[in-house]
């Protein structure tokens, strides 16, 4: 029997299942941006309908990237990366939505149902974070979680639901402000 010594290695005698190895392989897919296909939904926006100095900002509302996820020539799933069309408030600070998701194809749900959202406030001004939501669904496992970051008060606060309840789980106190870069 072969034993695991690479706290890499992603193999079975690790305890790793390709299930496993899937939903991490649809996880980083879906974050790494330069690692898929991508592909249009519909027309293609005209230059005219961005506001001035569009290339220079960092997030473009409308902008929607799609990646397709394969897995040793299977289509596993795809990957959305997208900011909201309209700028929204949130504590009174107009900010940007930012919404990434992962779903599995219906093949691979028969096996291992992938179904992940994110969702993340940053402000236009400073494009610091205010809030980030992450919902999984991944296979039997769910979660469901909620970092607030005030940077006014220095807090990070953390929550995760429990029973059907956000219950806090963390708080930190006086965050240094590189932690909200």
């Amino acid at each position: 029997m072969r034993r695991c010594t690479d706290r890499f290695d992603r193999s079975d005698a690790c305890g790793s299942t390709p299930r496993t190895v899937l939903a991490l392989l649809l996880a980083f897919m879906a974050l790494a941006l330069g690692a898929g296909e991508t592909r249009g939904d519909g027309p293609r926006p005209n230059e005219k309908d961005f506001p001035d100095g569009w290339r220079v900002e960092p997030y473009i509302p409308g902008e929607r990237l799609t990646y397709r996820v394969s897995w040793k020539g299977i289509k596993a799933g795809a990957a959305t990366i997208e900011v909201d069309r309209k700028i929204k408030k949130f504590r009174g600070v107009e900010c940007y939505l930012l919404r990434t998701t992962t779903r599995s194809s219906d093949f691979i749900s028969t096996f291992y149902e992938v179904d992940d959202e994110a969702t993340s406030l940053v402000s236009v001004k400073d494009l610091r974070p205010l809030k980030f939501q992450k919902r999984l669904h991944e296979g039997s496992h769910r979660a469901h979680q909620v970092i607030y970051f005030d940077r006014r008060r220095k807090r990070i606060t953390y929550y995760k639901r429990r029973a059907g309840a956000f219950k806090k789980r963390r708080e930190f106190k006086d965050a240094d402000d590189d932690v909200f870069d």
